[in-house]
């Protein structure tokens, strides 16, 4: 099943309202979702609000573990960025915060580090989102190509659903200064995660624009596995999107 829609939340609203159909199964869901809707600390809250009471997780805690706000937030260049990042998730650390059932986040994924429960950052592989945003910038904004990373680990191993899910992104860069981002998902659950991660995955390519000078063009989605999940039901999802303001 495939859907577009150039708002965010009302794509994840679309998709919503497939697997609560009646008698819908679980289904592979491509998403193409455009920069119509514009994060803010207002709407998130109100998203988040809503999703505490309909028992879904909140969509900026799944969101922070693409990429955490304080990385949009911070100034300098992209590796100061990513370090004020780093120094947010190891704060939580410290905190008590258990981010997820296994060992680092997305974003620590993406970046090769994280910061420990005493906040010295430790290495957990390349780079890989500092060295795409150098490789786009050395070709300058004219260039296209397409350059992706792998959400992989070795503590990774194969199981039936749950995280961590998302696989694969890929930053498409146009050759008009334009950016697109990929994203695949091998299993999803729509409600506890899914509107999150795609808040997540804008803020990401977000981020990696702004890195360029590119713009941000569109975010293609696709969800293996598409489900409601165990936390959730068809009725309160259908609850969940419906009241989701915009």
């Amino acid at each position: 099943m495939h859907v577009s829609n150039d708002h965010l939340v009302r794509g994840w609203r679309d998709a919503s309202r497939i697997l609560t159909g009646p008698g819908a199964p679980d289904y592979i869901i491509t998403l193409s979702l455009g920069p119509g809707w514009t994060e803010a600390a207002a709407s998130l809250n109100i998203l988040d609000r809503i999703a505490k009471n309909r028992g879904a997780e909140n969509p900026s805690a799944a969101a922070a573990m693409l990429i955490p706000k304080s990385v949009m937030a911070a100034n300098g260049t992209a590796a100061q960025k990513i370090s004020a990042g780093l120094a947010h998730l190891g704060r939580g650390r410290r905190a008590g915060l258990r981010y997820s059932g296994w060992t680092h986040t997305y974003f620590e994924r993406l970046v090769g580090q994280y910061a420990d429960h005493a906040g010295r950052v430790q290495r957990i592989g390349e780079p890989r989102l500092l060295n795409i945003i150098q490789k786009a910038n050395s070709w300058g904004t004219n260039a296209g190509a397409a350059l992706n990373a792998h959400i992989w680990s070795a503590a990774d191993t194969l199981r039936t659903r749950g995280s961590p899910c998302l696989q694969y992104v890929q930053f498409r860069l146009l050759d008009n200064s334009g950016l697109e981002l990929a994203a695949v998902y091998r299993s999803h659950d729509y409600f506890n995660k899914s509107l999150g991660n795609f808040i997540g995955l804008q803020r990401l390519a977000n981020f990696v624009a702004d890195s360029t000078g590119r713009n941000f063009r569109r975010l293609h989605v696709v969800s293996f596995n598409s489900h409601i999940g165990s936390r959730g039901s068809k009725g309160r999802l259908e609850q969940y999107s419906a009241n989701a303001v915009e």
